[in-house]
């Protein structure tokens, strides 16, 4: 087995393998305008952050990569700091600020990995996008932002929830089998087990990063993720409120009267449990909400618990005997979906979807134990239910440090 990388170091992979995950080649004002837009929708929709919130805002962002967001929250106008230890980006994030006259919209360029960091000032946004789950242990960040963000600020995350990372990690570990099986590597080998698959998708990023990015990255494992529930309560110790995310962390379908207190502990309490019914929602990226009482929820938290470390055993050992737990582990999965007094589908069609999705990926990792190349690559190029189906490992979060007059 080799050795897990540097937690904390993802720039560090990025920059050796000479790869820019976020690069969308923007060249003109119109391919920014629509950059824009999309982020306007994501923000304002689903984030509750239009913006007018960023008008005018001193914003701090971590690990902007070759600054598209960071050129998104400029022509919102916001004031605009970037902490990129990756350096060997920095001149396409400085092309990208002068080529659309942003210039005077960045503050500053510091090479620091976040737990290194130290801020001079609060600022009244802090972002930190797509890496922030490899820095472990989490305090080094937290006690990072909480310094970095005024009272009544906020601070947006994405990142890699652990629950949600299952199918992500399958393609992953799912690619990983296949080179071994035919001694190579590398995108073309992929595009032969993913090609159809990813052409049935509208993208903007190369399948070569994608590769690179996922397939190939050694922090795509469960060890580099946070769990939800953990997350929103570590916040709460630590002066932030879950203000927002996406996926919803908070049951939209609880009553309470709109004057009732609400404490960082008791809506991290309420997260939990909201959460921990969501479990087969985040981890196949279809809504499946569990209704069963708590031994149910459990039940389906242990499968897919188990479900997840074979996945991630398969990423480093594979075989016969780790695939096969594998296979048997979907159908399981396949069965507690099949049970609609514990879990609610918004159709019988959605489960029916979702059930031949999982009836697929167990087909693959049969294929997969069998040692069958050729006929893994055929099946994953022609079954439709696995060529659709991708999951939905990446979360926002949204929190909003305290005030000394909150409650």
């Amino acid at each position: 087995m080799s050795n897990p990388p540097p937690a904390g170091r993802l720039y560090s992979y990025y920059r050796d393998s000479g790869i820019s995950p976020t690069f969308g080649s923007l060249q003109t004002e119109a391919d920014l305008d629509r950059f824009c837009e999309q982020r306007a929708r994501l923000f304002t929709l689903k984030l509750q952050m239009p913006p007018e919130m960023f008008r005018h805002a001193r914003l701090l962002e971590f690990g902007p990569d070759t600054g598209e967001n960071a050129l998104v929250f400029a022509r919102w106008g916001a004031q605009i700091e970037l902490v990129e230890p990756n350096t060997a980006v920095w001149p396409q994030l400085q092309a990208y600020f002068r080529r659309f006259g942003l210039e005077d919209r960045l503050l500053g360029l510091h090479d620091k990995p976040i737990q290194e960091f130290s801020p001079a000032d609060p600022a009244d946004i802090v972002v930190a996008e797509g890496f922030i789950h490899t820095v472990k242990p989490e305090k080094q960040w937290i006690d990072v932002v909480r310094k970095a963000v005024r009272p009544g600020g906020y601070l947006i995350l994405f990142y890699y929830e652990r629950r949600a990372l299952l199918m992500e990690a399958f393609h992953a570990a799912l690619y990983r089998e296949y080179c071994r099986l035919i001694g190579q590597r590398g995108p073309d080998v992929a595009r032969r087990l993913y090609g159809t698959k990813w052409d049935a998708i509208a993208h903007v990023r190369r399948f070569n990063s994608w590769v690179m990015d996922v397939l190939e990255n050694p922090y795509t494992r469960s060890q580099f993720t946070m769990d939800a529930p953990r997350l929103v309560q570590m916040m709460a110790e630590s002066e932030f409120e879950l203000y927002q995310s996406w996926p919803r962390y908070r049951d939209d379908l609880r009553m309470l009267w709109h004057k009732t207190p609400e404490s960082p502990g008791s809506i991290a309490g309420e997260v939990t449990g909201h959460l921990q019914r969501s479990a087969l929602s985040h981890a196949l990226g279809r809504t499946l909400y569990c209704i069963g009482d708590d031994a149910s929820v459990a039940a389906i938290g242990r499968q897919l618990d188990r479900l997840l470390q074979t996945v991630d055993q398969a990423m480093e050992t594979g075989g016969h005997q780790v695939w096969t737990s594998i296979a048997e582990g979907f159908l399981d999965l396949q069965v507690s979906i099949d049970q609609d007094n514990v879990i609610y589908a918004l159709s019988a069609d959605a489960r029916r979807s979702v059930k031949a999705m999982l009836n697929s990926a167990s087909r693959c990792a049969t294929l997969a134990a069998t040692g069958d190349a050729t006929e893994l690559a055929a099946f994953a190029n022609v079954d439709q239910p696995f060529i659709s189906f991708w999951g939905q490992p990446a979360h926002y979060g949204v929190f909003r440090k305290r005030t000394p007059t909150d409650l």
